[in-house]
């Protein structure tokens, strides 16, 4: 019997934490305005938002520069 992955709205240092710290892999899409990343540390999704702006974020920033490939 599987376990029910829970959905969980995270921050990009959570959602960085469970990706590098867990080795847990990182999915993430262009939304246009934000990025939406995902990263699964079963039995958790970890969903988080970037909004893009003009200067960029910290977060953006990070995310830009270390994991956006």
């Amino acid at each position: 019997m599987s376990v029910p992955e829970v959905q969980l709205t995270a921050s990009w240092s959570k959602a960085k934490d469970c990706h590098v710290n867990h080795h847990n892999w990182l999915n993430w899409t262009d939304m246009g305005s934000e990025y939406k990343i995902v990263v699964h540390h079963p039995p958790f999704v970890y969903v988080c938002t970037i909004t893009k702006e003009d200067p960029r974020s910290a977060d953006q920033a990070d995310f830009e520069d270390n994991y956006k490939v």
